[in-house]
């Protein structure tokens, strides 16, 4: 919590968990990216959120919560990337270990919010299944 106890906004719960995520290691698959992703969400959200975790929770009760399989967006998958569309973003998540989130509003992506590499180096963007 911010000091005084009181739940950080939105903006910085989402800030600290960019520069969290960033100071770890890349991962080295999506497993690991997306073990990486949840478990330094679920940090940053029980300390600063105010918000208990409730894994059957829509995303709409303030706490911020990390892309799973019930929401696979194929649309925007392409070879050896997956997407999972939350509230106001998509993540992108390779079968290297990089990761992507970028904003989006209804069925357009817009910037890119976050980005990290995977272990070999490369990004969602530059990611070629055939390589």
């Amino acid at each position: 919590m911010a000091s005084g106890g009181d739940p950080l906004p939105k903006a910085q719960r989402l800030a600290l968990f960019c520069d969290r995520l960033k100071q770890k290691d890349p991962a080295a698959n999506h497993d690991e990216a997306m073990t990486l992703l949840v478990s330094t969400l679920h940090d940053v959200e029980d300390e600063f959120s105010g918000v208990p975790y409730n894994p059957e929770e829509p995303g709409t009760d303030g706490r911020m919560y990390p892309p799973n399989d019930r929401f696979r967006y194929p649309k925007w998958e392409r070879p050896g990337v997956r997407c999972y569309r939350q509230v106001a973003h998509a993540t992108f998540v390779a079968e290297n270990g990089a990761l992507e989130i970028r904003a989006r509003t209804g069925s357009d992506l817009g910037r890119i919010i976050f980005e990290k590499q995977g272990q070999d180096g490369r990004r969602v963007s530059d990611h070629d299944a055939t390589e």
